[in-house]
């Protein structure tokens, strides 16, 4: 799994900051980045992004198998300059063509899309980047036939099933997966492939009286269901705070041992609960998330600096456009760093494709085999409440939470 990495030199060296927050932003639409005027990649380098693409899906054809999934390229350590804009392509999928490619800075990164062809379309390969995986190749034949998953950022995908961690899959009941999944086909429809994404990660200097991120794990998830799941922790100093988001399907009690449950709110219909776990790191820092019926789950796991006891607040619904509550912590007006997350029942094609305004996170995309899918985005904002504003999201039950991390 990726890890985001705190810096902390005192007095560091060449191109370090002695306290540095990790910043990640996901990107659903063709646009530019803008670089800040001081920025680190996750090593510490200045003037430095680690660069993410997935490409899209191809779509599928009627009764003639299912679409190629999507490639995924990295770039490890791209030198941009500060305070300037760079081009990129999100790849798109549309019905009876190939997956679009993914682009960053014209051809810097290229992860290619899946290809649309009939008895299955070949997974996307051949794009450019410091390391790729190639998207798995659709489901021949007739009748219903899944796409192929799109690559993770780990592993390339295998027809179906997506390659971890991150990828997503196309799934025999659903039209389509995203980000980077081929297009599902049956004996008398096709769908396209999903869309593809873009995640730029790195560093900048923290900001004085806020806590801040140093620090996060993208997700650990079950593929299948289960009681027990275990999640990596990232690495830090003691004293850090420790801060667990998890979703699952049904409503079955989350916990884990050495933890606090911060709290756990469950959909009205009982299709989905989300829960959050907090603990202050002692340098021996171990998580296994417990549910008391056996479910699919997923979690992500963040670790803050300068950080006091969090406070949360549930809603939840089942509609588009899952909407995190607003949240007065008890401690008035202070220097927060708030998180906004959302569990959603995924037993149809959710797609999510954007944040609450001024948020930055990372995403978890639907999964085969998964029925729970999960996002999780923060921003720093001094006052009294916040209320984030909505996710964008297509029509499925869903928890939502807003997390307000104090100074310490």
């Amino acid at each position: 799994m990726r890890l985001g990495l705190h810096i902390g030199i005192p007095g560091g060296a060449a191109g370090t900051e002695a306290a540095l927050r990790v910043v990640t932003e996901t990107f659903f639409a063709d646009g530019t980045f803008a670089t800040p005027a001081k920025f680190f990649g996750p090593d510490g380098v200045a003037n430095r992004l680690k660069v993410e693409g997935w490409g899209a899906g191809g779509s599928a054809q009627i009764n003639a198998g299912g679409g190629g999934g999507g490639e995924y390229r990295r770039l490890d350590s791209f030198a941009a300059t500060p305070s300037t804009g760079y081009a990129f392509v999100r790849g798109a999928g549309a019905n009876d063509a190939d997956g679009g490619a993914t682009t960053f800075h014209s051809t810097a990164l290229v992860a290619t899309g899946g290809l649309a062809r009939v008895n299955g379309g070949t997974g996307g390969t051949g794009g450019t980047g410091d390391v790729g995986f190639n998207g798995g190749d659709g489901t021949a034949g007739t009748d219903t036939r899944p796409g192929g998953g799109s690559a993770g950022s780990s592993g390339a995908a295998a027809g179906a099933t997506p390659g971890e961690p991150n990828g997503a899959a196309g799934a025999p009941s659903a039209a389509n997966r995203s980000p980077g999944s081929g297009g599902r086909s049956t004996a008398t429809t096709r769908s396209a492939g999903a869309n593809g994404s873009l995640r730029v990660t790195y560093q900048i200097p923290a900001t004085a009286g806020f806590p801040w991120l140093v620090a996060e794990i993208a997700e650990a998830r079950s593929i299948g269901a289960t009681t027990s799941l275990v999640a990596t922790v990232p690495s830090g100093d003691v004293g850090d705070l420790l801060v667990a988001f998890v979703g699952a399907d049904g409503v079955p009690d989350v916990s884990a041992t050495g933890w606090t449950l911060l709290g756990q709110h469950d959909e009205t219909g009982a299709l989905c609960t989300a829960a959050v776990l907090y603990r202050v790191a002692t340098g021996s820092d171990a998580l296994t998330v417990a549910l008391t019926a056996s479910e699919e789950c997923a979690v992500h796991v963040r670790r803050y600096r300068s950080a006091g006891t969090p406070e949360v607040a549930f809603a939840d619904g089942s509609s588009t456009n899952a909407d995190p509550p607003s949240l007065t912590p008890s401690g008035g007006s202070a220097d927060y760093l708030w998180v906004a997350a959302v569990a959603w029942d995924s037993n149809t094609a959710l797609t999510v494709t954007g944040f609450p305004s001024g948020y930055q996170g990372i995403r978890t995309g639907p999964q085969a085999e998964i029925s729970v899918v999960i996002a999780s985005t923060s921003r720093q904002a001094t006052g009294s409440s916040e209320n984030p504003g909505a996710f964008t999201s297509s029509t499925e039950q869903w928890v939502a939470a807003t997390i307000a991390v104090p100074p310490a």
